[in-house]
């Protein structure tokens, strides 16, 4: 019955519902004049909160918009809307009004698909004209679960089998996300050398991105061994065949002493003098004339027993030759020329086809051969004369006495001049015949 614009109903027997609680029907109202309440199976610890208006989808008691009746009852425009139990789907119909004629069913909401690093979301879509929803969560709601339930406005209904309830349940991001990574390799360290001036250093180069570092030293580090450990981050891989992480190990050395750190001095490159000779001539033999002195060669002379001499010249301290480091020299002075080189008349050189010349001297008649004619009016020790201001008894002047020492002269000139100087032997001889005959005439006269 009705009292005061409330409905009032004996409460229906309790039903069980799922999970063993007990369930009452109850008619929700709506914001419809038309179709102003749907029913409802709600738990009974729950049924008075609709019936007071303070359950948690209510926010007070629905108003009338219009005056009019509903099961009997009149009410004006503004009067209180309350929930009331009730049996049945049917006991929430007006038996004075009949249902609508327009049927509409209502959008059920969902969620999106989280990802590794996005959460998904509420998908609440609008509704058509005619479905009235009742819900805890809005459209692009976060990660939770939540409870939908749908009416028809006045005018529409729902056909039947529709859910008017829906529960929707949103994920979150699942965190495992896969990465694109780029190929990274890492540059090696290396030592620089030590010397006898200073001690190796470390030389640990800058990474590129992409590479962790841990350990080693620091650049420019000084004698120890430094091990270092390399890694791709997490954007980054080590190409195939670079082990993941690579382990370098280095050592830089200490300064070099002792024995290592002898100076070494490049020597000095430098070639020995040969020996020579010096001609012979007809006055002396040819002599043998030692290398010139040179700074950086060191010379030993040894007499040999053929007449010859070696010289051996070797490099001193701090030069060197540029191949072999002993240079061996023998030379042989040639003897004092002789023969036709010389024009030398009486004899025959040995080196010379030339016959030998014989020079006579002119007898006179009752003379002694052994004695030289005595020329009247001189003594008989007197020097022989002169021809053409040559001496009887001269000896033919050889090339050196002629003038000719030092000239190189043909043998054919040296044997001219030693027929000349017989010509003119024979003249002497003549000269001295005709003076003895003259002086026999005189005798006799």
């Amino acid at each position: 019955m009705m009292s005061g614009g409330l409905v009032l109903m004996t409460a229906p027997a309790a039903t069980a519902g799922g999970g063993g609680q007990d369930k009452v029907g109850v008619c929700h109202r709506t914001n419809s004049d038309t179709n102003p309440y749907v029913y409802l199976e709600v738990p009974a610890a729950e049924a008075n909160g609709h019936l007071t208006g303070t359950a948690k989808d209510h926010n007070g008691q629905g108003r009338w918009k219009t005056a009019g009746t509903f099961r009997g009852v009149p009410h004006q425009a503004g009067d209180e809307k309350h929930d009331y139990l009730a049996d049945s789907a049917s006991d929430c119909n007006d038996s004075e009004v009949p249902p609508s004629d327009e049927s509409v069913t209502p959008s059920y909401p969902s969620a999106t698909v989280p990802t590794c690093d996005t959460d998904g979301h509420l998908v609440v879509p609008a509704q058509k004209d005619g479905v009235i929803v009742t819900a805890d969560g809005a459209d692009g709601a976060g990660p939770g679960t939540y409870h939908f339930t749908y009416a028809p406005d006045d005018g529409f209904f729902f056909p039947e089998g529709t859910d008017t309830s829906q529960t929707v349940t949103v994920l979150a991001k699942t965190g495992h996300c896969p990465v694109e990574t780029t190929p990274v390799t890492p540059l090696t360290p290396t030592v620089n050398p030590p010397s006898c001036t200073a001690a190796g250093t470390l030389v640990a180069p800058t990474q590129p991105a992409g590479v962790v570092t841990s350990g080693g030293g620091a650049n420019g580090a000084g004698p120890g061994t430094y091990a270092f450990s390399f890694a791709p981050d997490g954007t980054h891989t080590f190409p195939q065949g670079v082990a993941n992480p690579t382990v370098v190990s280095v050592t830089v050395l200490p300064q070099l002493t002792g024995g290592n750190c002898e100076t070494v001095v490049n020597p000095t490159l430098v070639a020995p003098n040969a020996p020579s000779t010096t001609p012979p001539t007809c006055a002396a033999a040819g002599s043998v004339v030692a290398p010139a002195a040179k700074t950086g060669v060191a010379v030993v002379r040894t007499e040999l027993s053929d007449g010859s001499v070696r010289f051996d010249s070797t490099p001193a301290n701090g030069f060197a030759f540029t191949g072999a480091q002993t240079v061996s020299a023998t030379v042989t002075a040639l003897a004092r020329l002789t023969g036709v080189q010389c024009a030398e008349v009486k004899g025959t050189d040995a080196s010379t086809d030339e016959p030998p010349v014989t020079v006579k001297t002119p007898v006179v008649e009752g003379t002694p051969a052994t004695r030289t004619p005595v020329v009247k009016g001189t003594k008989a020790a007197a020097a022989a004369p002169t021809v053409a201001g040559v001496s009887a008894s001269a000896p033919v002047p050889s090339a050196v006495e002629a003038g000719l020492a030092g000239q190189q002269t043909d043998a054919r000139v040296l044997v001219g001049e030693a027929l000349l100087g017989g010509g003119l032997l024979l003249l002497v001889g003549a000269t001295w015949s005709g003076l003895g005959t003259r002086r026999r005439g005189v005798g006799q006269a």
